[in-house]
């Protein structure tokens, strides 16, 4: 009978501890300032949007960003992407481009980290061995998916998101500004 009581009373305390938590987690997240951005496809165009969708707008992906790299070491990316009216190809793509403008700030940093004052000289042995590194990858990537993507689903999302349309579209979102906000 006590142990009945014991574990009821556990239970008890574990949905009030689940409670508390989930109800600090919605206080401090509704707090959160994020960055949106979304895009749109018409007309064979893909078009990047800062903010978030009207209900009326055809959005094809949609995303969210808050960068606290500084203050807790994270960031947090949501990216939404709506299959209605849209191939997979589309829906990569399209978000793709979200992640390259929400996190564009973060991809130019770490291209500055990697690159910048290694690379200045395009001969250096260290320039060199990431180029034939990076490059050897890619080449791996693109036959990876050319010999698996129609029998293997890994290889397949790879294929829609993976070398050419991250790289495409990833980049294509980065454009000249700092990133959505």
């Amino acid at each position: 009978m006590r142990s009945r009581q014991a574990i009821s009373s556990l239970a008890l305390l574990q949905l009030v501890a689940l409670t508390t938590v989930a109800a600090t987690w919605t206080a401090v997240n509704s707090q959160v300032a994020y960055d949106y951005a979304y895009v749109t496809f018409e007309g064979g165009d893909y078009k990047i949007h800062e903010g978030q969708p009207n209900p009326n707008d055809k959005w094809v992906a949609k995303g969210r960003f808050n960068n606290k790299i500084n203050e807790t070491g994270w960031s947090y990316l949501w990216v939404e992407t709506n299959p209605k009216g849209n191939n997979d190809s589309t829906q990569a793509y399209a978000a793709g481009l979200v992640e390259g403008n929400l996190t564009s700030p973060l991809i130019r940093l770490s291209g500055k980290n990697s690159w910048e004052g290694q690379c200045q000289n395009l001969s250096s042995t260290y320039c060199s061995k990431m180029t034939k590194f990076l490059i050897r990858n890619l080449i791996w990537m693109k036959e990876m998916i050319q010999e698996k993507a129609k029998t293997n689903p890994f290889w397949h999302m790879v294929s829609l998101c993976g070398v050419v349309v991250v790289v495409g579209g990833g980049s294509g979102g980065v454009g000249d500004g700092g990133g959505a906000g």
